[in-house]
């Protein structure tokens, strides 16, 4: 999806748009069902508290800070016009009042009494279920760039697949209703030998060789698929993936020729991946868009 006339293995293996062109956003935006997380879905995890590091001195740097860019995040299937508003220091209006550059959200502000969310979520479903932090997003002072990042609590955050993307050992990807990991033989990068699981399905696995895979194996629910998932939320030809030896394992969401996917391919923000402009990701049944300016 948004991957403008991209090859399956163009050498783009970096979460930033850059080289690749985002299509215009469609209807599949609006779509219900491609943001549908089932909850007897459990994502393999390391569970531990992510801990701010050095806060003296970083605040001291973001306070001083004098060029950077503020995120503007969008919720765009719900009915508000109301952005979330995000400096270096952090969130505009935070409930936490603090300025360590740090945004943390979750279903609940308060946990036994005490703030430790700057945003709660609009996920009523999940509120009697689920307490923490789900995910964060941090200015990053390396790179002068946002990062978002998965907090190993809630239902999880996908990004939208919008560029060919490398692939790594145990990446998951949502794709309709279904949430698919990618286990290496090996683990390298260069690894020419893949399995792909589907989660909370035992009996469906399948196992691909790089070797047999330099034009592109399509995934998707059509007849014409080598791995074919029976989900209507799915295309036909939902996404490629294709291996080079001087690269390694490519995904891209629809039929690598510029068609993408009608609900997206996402990919699971298990660690960190830089926000860019105009970015999709999703928790739950809420997807954001993030603008840069």
């Amino acid at each position: 999806m948004g991957v403008g006339n991209a090859g399956c293995c163009d050498n783009n293996t970096t979460l930033k748009n850059s080289e690749i062109s985002v299509q215009s956003v469609t209807y599949r935006e609006c779509n219900d069902d491609y943001i549908f997380s089932p909850k007897s879905i459990s994502l393999p995890r390391v569970q531990e508290e992510f801990q701010i590091p050095n806060i003296e001195k970083r605040c001291e740097k973001l306070i001083h800070l004098n060029t950077f860019n503020t995120l503007s995040l969008k919720i765009y299937n719900q009915p508000t016009s109301n952005l979330i508003i995000i400096k270096p220091t952090g969130i505009i209006e935070s409930s936490r009042h603090a300025s360590d550059g740090y945004v943390f959200f979750g279903p609940k502000i308060k946990q036994n009494n005490i703030i430790i969310n700057d945003y709660k979520l609009p996920l009523k479903d999940l509120e009697k279920d689920f307490y923490g932090r789900f995910f964060m997003i941090f200015y990053n002072l390396d790179s002068n760039s946002y990062i978002i990042k998965d907090l190993n609590n809630g239902p999880g955050v996908f990004i939208r697949l919008d560029y060919p993307l490398l692939m790594k050992d145990g990446m998951i990807v949502n794709i309709g209703n279904s949430f698919l990991i990618f286990k290496f033989k090996n683990k390298t990068v260069s690894n020419s030998e893949v399995e792909i699981r589907k989660l909370g399905d035992e009996d469906f696995r399948v196992d691909l060789s790089g070797y047999e895979c330099n034009d592109g194996v399509m995934i998707g629910r059509g007849a014409n698929c080598k791995v074919r998932i029976r989900d209507e939320s799915l295309s036909k030809n939902h996404a490629r993936i294709c291996y080079k030896i001087t690269s390694g394992w490519m995904l891209i969401d629809g039929d690598g020729e510029g068609s993408g996917s009608t609900n997206g391919t996402w990919l699971y923000a298990y660690e960190e991946f830089e926000v860019y402009d105009q970015m999709f990701f999703k928790i739950g049944q809420v997807v954001f868009q993030g603008f840069l300016s």
